[in-house]
């Protein structure tokens, strides 16, 4: 069955690499011992195929999933030929032995194609751009130095077995990440020191070996997506979500591969949802957007991709009160106070032609109401209407979003874009609905 659209295929490719003995007791072993090659050892490593209309979002921001994170990558071994379904392939003779399971793998080096075992915990640097031509209000650029990102991959090569063939499945991204702040003594001086912890995601692979390895499947429990929060005077959101996405052992297409094997095509899908948000006026100046929200979201489920959906369970991400928080797209100022605005900012915020591009916000596929449940998603938009004799009208607007989703809900491996227009006397929500890797050329992929 189809769950999702196209994400982005990888090849994995056998990379020669002169070394030591291999140690030859491998992880998860069912039977045995594997040896691999002991004076030419050759890496599994993964090399991306792109496709140039392809929009994949890493923590959400504008930028193409090339080469920052790190995937988790399953592999089972046989003694038997390469080139087999996976129907074929636990058919044959032979025992079975997991030869890799949860191992990371990522980028190598700047300028590498490759990826290979090991993973990065990279320190992404987020930066607008408002002089930019091309600068939307709201959106953001991303600001990488080549030599920070690098130095943080720990390396440890994962190689072929000199028999037999592997098949593989995986998921991306291997470990999330918690980004907060303290204040720290250094120097008789107190300053505020940013901290990012790592943790990985827990993901189990199932091969179905009591039903005849009929029916594989990955697992994680008590997923939660990442935050997406509003950051007052930078114009554009922190944006910690991501897109988590998996590829099957039984998949279509694919199949055994050995250490002799050019290249290993696989194909990602996603298990979320992408929502973008665009307001824009008829006539420019007429409005100034004071705070954007979204509320009654879930945030945490649990996945099975042999379910249909793939996602239940699904949770609230509740305050220390017990209150169910809602998700800030857009906040003039800390405060949500209008009534004294700096000029300044009022003059940012008005809605021009090009408008407010609000989003790259990923989320657990989900429906937008609930009757049952008590759950109504609403997108609340505060704004000022300003008038000729400058008092401007404070002015509320919401739009419950079942009445612009199709079918009630967010589906995985699909694209939604919300285009909210504000006219002298309404506003307008048009719902535009495309597979991940499909986006209107209005969109602009840095």
């Amino acid at each position: 069955m189809k769950r999702t659209g196209y994400i982005q295929g990888f090849i994995l490719r056998c990379i020669a690499a002169a070394g030591a003995a291999a140690i030859a007791l491998l992880p998860g072993a069912c039977t045995g011992t594997i040896a691999v090659y002991d004076d030419t050892q050759t890496e599994i490593g993964l090399s991306p195929v792109t496709r140039p209309d392809t929009k994949i979002i890493s923590g959400g921001m504008e930028t193409t999933f090339d080469g920052y994170e790190t995937f988790g990558v399953f592999a089972y071994h046989k003694i038997t030929g390469a080139g087999q379904t996976w129907e074929a392939f636990t058919s044959a003779g032979g025992d079975m032995n997991t030869y890799l399971y949860k191992v990371p793998f990522c980028k190598r080096a700047a300028g590498d194609s490759y990826w290979g075992g090991g993973k990065n915990e990279v320190p992404l640097v987020y930066e607008r751009a408002t002089g930019s031509p091309d600068y939307v209000k709201g959106t953001s650029y991303i600001a990488l130095s080549e030599t920070e990102v690098f130095s943080t991959v720990e390396r440890v090569p994962q190689y072929w077995p000199n028999t037999g063939s592997l098949i593989f499945a995986g998921y991306s991204p291997y470990q999330t990440f918690d980004f907060y702040e303290t204040t720290e003594e250094v120097d008789n001086e107190e300053v505020t020191v940013e901290h990012r912890d790592f943790a990985p995601i827990d993901a189990v692979y199932d091969i179905d070996e009591a039903g005849g390895y009929a029916n594989p499947g990955l697992t994680v429990k008590d997923f939660r997506q990442g935050d997406y929060n509003w950051e007052h005077d930078n114009h554009w959101a922190e944006n910690e979500t991501f897109d988590f996405m998996w590829f099957e052992t039984d998949d279509a297409g694919n199949m055994s591969f050995d250490s002799s094997t050019e290249a290993i095509p696989v194909t990602f899908k996603h298990a979320c949802a992408w929502l973008d948000f665009r307001i824009t006026a008829e006539t420019p100046g007429l409005f100034s957007i004071s705070e954007v929200t979204l509320s009654d979201i879930y945030w945490q489920a649990d996945f099975d991709s042999r379910e249909a959906g793939c996602w239940s369970n699904f949770r609230y991400d509740t305050g220390a009160n017990g209150d169910v928080r809602e998700t800030v797209l857009f906040s003039h100022d800390g405060d949500r106070d209008m009534e004294e605005p700096d000029p300044d900012e009022i003059e940012f915020v008005k809605v021009d032609e090009k408008g407010f591009f609000l989003g790259d916000m990923i989320v657990i596929p989900q429906p937008v109401s609930d009757e049952a449940a008590g759950k109504e998603s609403v997108l609340v938009i505060e704004y000022l209407q300003h008038t000729s004799d400058d008092t401007p009208l404070t002015q509320t607007y919401v739009c419950p979003l079942d009445s612009v989703t199709e079918n009630g809900r967010w589906e995985m491996g699909k694209h939604y874009t919300y285009d909210i227009v504000f006219s002298l006397h309404k506003i307008t929500v048009e719902p535009d609905v495309l597979e991940w890797e499909e986006r209107p050329g209005s969109v602009t992929v840095n």
